[in-house]
């Protein structure tokens, strides 16, 4: 583990709250039907022949998901219930606004609801949700990837995480939305963006269950694993597009530990051996390939990709800026989804804005407050790229268009 590490893992709860570029609720104050079957034959011989062999397809498909390792749900259709329907127990909030005591700044809990998950959707969505099964244990704690639904169209996904420890889960404090945060460090890193929610139903006080949602991104794997990156020109794509999560060193020593624990060495070399200490050696490892897009439709010529659980909205060649501040999803029967809206409308898990590498324009030298430089690599901020998880699921069959700041853009033929 390296210095810098150390550094970032520090920061690491107020960035997720904070960054402008995570498009989070912090603002500035003045911007803003079950479907049924009908048998088609009436035959007392050929009825009871369907419903055998329904109900042997059922059995089949329950003990695969059984024997597949899914252990916070019944079913996938269950899981998907769940994770996108009102079920949560942080389903609605008419929000408020808190200003902080230097009159400038304030804390806002946004407006959101939630709504019952389109049970067609459901059934469309979840033969996409695969089992994963993997554990890694370090320092009393164990964490249990559950299963994984993804999205190539969009890049975003959900993983279902357990995470254990027999002498209790620290204190962590739970928003309005159902959003999940340690105070005192982020106890799991992984190597995507994405916020996790509580599964609270599940939860006791030696297990947190956690929906982790999550928005993959190429760029951000492709630094990770090629630390010697070239300064400029072509860049070697990544083979195996893939979430990553392991234990940050919060699950190894606390704030306070830390600081004593450094501070008795008295060489770099001491201080590196400490902070490789504290690391854990094992991840999980969670591919990405192979993963088909869910059913989705788009918008401006592909530019804007929408799916059953998020949409992406490409800016390349589009006339907004980077802040959306309203986004709406119009139906063919006249209703409409509000994913962002005025007052601070939030019907979204997660909003996340990305650059893409510019391969043709050198790495720039950057510093910590202590003076250590570091190389980071140029974005090309004229490439951005917006994306929502949506707090429910979109029947994209019923989309007739999509409404950014005031400009209704119809989908592609």
């Amino acid at each position: 583990m390296k210095a810098e590490d150390l550094f970032l893992a520090i920061g690491q709860a107020e960035d997720r709250h904070l960054a402008q570029s995570e498009l989070e609720s912090v603002r500035p104050s003045n911007k803003k039907e079950e479907p049924t079957l009908k048998p088609h034959k009436t035959f007392a011989r050929i009825v009871r022949n369907i419903l055998v062999a329904a109900l042997l397809l059922s059995l089949l498909t329950m003990t695969a998901y059984a024997i597949g390792g899914y252990i916070l749900f019944d079913s996938p259709q269950d899981m998907m219930d769940h994770l996108f329907g009102n079920k949560t127990g942080y389903d609605h909030s008419e929000g408020s606004i808190t200003p902080f005591e230097d009159g400038v700044n304030i804390i806002v809990e946004p407006t959101f609801d939630r709504v019952p998950a389109n049970q067609n959707v459901v059934e469309e969505v979840a033969p996409h949700v695969s089992a994963v099964g993997q554990s890694i244990t370090w320092k009393g704690y164990t964490l249990t990837v559950d299963a994984n639904l993804y999205d190539s169209a969009t890049q975003s996904g959900v993983l279902t995480l357990i995470l254990e420890n027999p002498n209790g889960i620290p204190k962590y404090e739970v928003f309005n939305n159902g959003e999940v945060t340690f105070p005192g460090g982020e106890l799991i890193q992984s190597s995507q963006y994405y916020k996790n929610y509580i599964i609270q139903e599940n939860c006791t006080p030696t297990k947190l269950t956690i929906a982790h949602y999550y928005r993959y991104f190429e760029t951000k794997q492709l630094i990770n694993e090629n630390p010697d990156l070239p300064e400029s020109g072509h860049l070697p794509k990544v083979k195996d597009p893939s979430v990553d999560l392991t234990f940050t060193l919060w699950a190894s020593v606390t704030l306070q530990e830390s600081d004593a624990l450094l501070a008795q060495a008295t060489t770099e070399e001491e201080r590196q051996a400490i902070m490789n200490s504290w690391e854990c050696p094992e991840k999980i490892h969670i591919s990405l390939n192979g993963e088909e897009n869910l059913p989705h439709v788009s918008a401006y010529d592909g530019a804007v990709r929408i799916s059953p659980i998020a949409i992406c909205v490409d800016y390349t060649d589009m006339p907004f800026t980077a802040d959306i501040e309203e986004l709406t999803i119009g139906y063919k029967d006249g209703s409409s989804y509000a994913v962002r809206g005025k007052d601070y409308l939030e019907n979204f898990l997660y909003a996340v804005e990305t650059s893409k590498l510019d391969p043709h324009k050198p790495m720039i030298k950057a510093a910590y407050e202590d003076g250590q430089s570091y190389d980071q690599y140029n974005f090309l901020l004229d490439f951005h790229e917006t994306t929502f998880m949506f707090n429910r699921m979109v029947d994209v069959d019923q989309v007739k268009s999509v409404t950014i700041n005031g400009t209704e853009i119809p989908l592609d033929p």
